[in-house]
């Protein structure tokens, strides 16, 4: 058992920042916060410095890392690489996402992840993204494989009930009764790359509807006289939206205006991350080069396909850019997409009786350090 006791730094647990306070972790659980006078002597001291602490990030759309873009790697090995890069940058718990695709490639991904999950500790579930959206806004999704669901897919989707599951959809794709199926299924469903109007969306939600993907991204956008998604997404209080902050999926003031509309707890980053994260700067989609030119990584139409950061860097972005004060934006990278999938009760915070994923970074967000279940990676 290992017995680690971090002093000398900012801690946030997840609510406040402590200072002067050290944290003790206990083999792969957090245990206590003390006094740094009163740390057992059989406890390694980590000295932070200055720096600070907080739970790892959890990010609900990573479509790869390392190199690897999980559609074109459905295995474990795959899944290793891409957990591995994002621990790098402090990301220790990930929901791998995989896109619109054929039913075999879905499957085979739901596979990877269900066999990998047994001994890759970063691995939540899986977030299957399409392929039941409106072709009007795939983005970089593949027309061949836009479709509404058939009642196979229905009975697929609920057979997965062994891993937590996201589903981002086009509700208007789908009836009302097959969303209430999937919501009563435990499926987390999500609006994304859909043109629908509000009266739709509000109809979703009563049925099960729980959030947005990549908020302001792929969505009917709000007028005066008609929210669409995008209005709904910001006036629902109860749904939970997910957000690219990168400063290039989302202009900056939009973040902002995103962050005074919905409640605390249900603006929640994602990366929405490809495989040049940890990796080379460019990559195959669909058998195309998706290459990073200053930041932004786009297809040969100039669409964005996806980004290029990690969660550390929303944060970053967040709290010098758009106003968003530090402890908030630390949250919206842990403890509220903990909340979301609902195990703020294991993960998300510095708090006894928690595993002990845990991250430092420095003042410029630099991250220094990552212990993952009490592990120093």
């Amino acid at each position: 058992m290992s017995k680690i006791a971090f002093i000398n730094g900012r801690i946030f647990d997840g609510e406040t920042f402590r200072q002067n306070e050290a944290l003790l972790v206990d083999d792969e659980l957090i245990s206590a916060f003390t006094s740094p006078h009163e740390i057992p002597s059989d406890y390694s001291i980590v000295d932070l410095k200055n720096d600070m602490l907080s739970a790892g990030f959890i990010d609900l759309q990573v479509n790869g890392g390392g190199g690897v873009l999980f559609n074109n790697t459905p295995n474990e090995a795959g899944l290793k690489s891409i957990t591995q890069a994002h621990l790098k940058y402090g990301t220790t718990s990930l929901m791998p996402t995989v896109i619109s695709d054929t039913t075999d490639k879905v499957n085979d991904c739901v596979n990877a992840v269900r066999n990998a999950i047994k001994t890759n500790s970063s691995l939540l579930g899986i977030h299957i993204e399409g392929p039941f959206f409106n072709s009007e806004r795939r983005g970089v999704h593949k027309s061949d494989f836009i479709r509404k669901p058939k009642d196979e897919d229905i009975q697929f989707l609920i057979e997965i009930k062994d891993l937590p599951l996201m589903l981002t959809l086009a509700p208007e794709q789908l009836s009302l009764q097959q969303i209430g199926v999937l919501a009563a299924a435990n499926i987390k469903l999500l609006a994304g790359h859909t043109d629908t109007n509000y009266r739709t969306i509000s109809k979703a939600v009563e049925q099960g509807l729980s959030g947005f993907t990549h908020l302001y991204n792929a969505m009917s956008a709000a007028t005066a006289r008609e929210p669409n998604v995008m209005g709904a997404a910001l006036a629902l209080d109860k749904t939970t939206a997910n957000i690219i902050v990168d400063g290039h999926h989302v202009h900056l003031d939009m973040v902002k205006i995103a962050y005074r509309c919905k409640p605390k707890g249900k603006l929640i980053f994602v990366s929405d991350a490809m495989a040049t994260v940890g990796g080379a700067d460019e990559f195959k989609l669909y058998g195309e080069t998706i290459k990073e030119e200053k930041g932004r990584l786009i297809n040969q139409e100039g669409k964005l396909a996806g980004s290029a950061i990690s969660l550390i860097d929303a944060v970053k972005i967040a709290t010098n850019d758009c106003a968003i004060p530090l402890e908030e934006a630390l949250k919206m990278a842990s403890l509220y997409p903990a909340d979301y999938l609902g195990i703020s009760d294991k993960i998300g915070r510095l708090k006894a009786g928690f595993k002990a994923d845990i991250i430092c970074f420095d003042k410029s967000f630099t991250i220094k350090n990552v212990w993952k279940s009490g592990q120093h990676i």
